[in-house]
């Protein structure tokens, strides 16, 4: 901080600064420094397809997991995050009813979700559309279409 106070004297040529303004922007970090990861929230019941996942996206999201739907939700209720990849079948809270549970809470309805699931039933599928989810991707997880479907979604 005193380095940085520093050189924003020495860059005004020694010179008292005139005003407060002055000096809060010469004290701004550069925005590459100001911009936060995103981060993303991975739901899947299989810790294997959990950590395979988070190795994908480690380098250039924040990621944090989840077991099941109820620890998601719990998760939701107290952190922020910026898009959800969910898997359909998972014990206790299956993907379809956190999703419908994320859509009636108003502080999450417009939360991007991305099915990311084994389930290729026409049904299950056209019953979870009706959902509005922002992708629906089958396994195995294809790295570059994950990838890119979560830039798209949250940049």
């Amino acid at each position: 901080m005193y380095k940085r106070v520093d050189k924003v004297y020495k860059s005004f040529g020694g010179k008292a600064m005139q005003s407060v303004e002055e000096i809060l922007k010469s004290l701004e970090l550069p925005e590459e420094d100001n911009k936060r990861r995103k981060h993303v929230l991975v739901v899947d019941d299989d810790v294997r397809m959990l950590r395979l996942i988070k190795k994908y996206l480690d380098n250039d999201y924040d990621v944090a997991t989840a077991v099941n739907g109820k620890v998601a939700l719990k998760f939701l209720q107290t952190k922020h995050t910026d898009l959800i990849l969910l898997d359909y079948e998972m014990p206790i809270e299956d993907g379809p009813s956190v999703l419908k549970k994320i859509r009636k809470d108003e502080k999450l309805s417009k939360l991007p979700v991305v099915f990311l699931t084994g389930v290729s039933s026409k049904e299950k599928i056209q019953e979870v559309l009706q959902l509005r989810p922002q992708g629906y991707l089958l396994k195995p997880i294809n790295r570059q279409k994950l990838l890119l479907t979560i830039e798209k979604n949250i940049g």
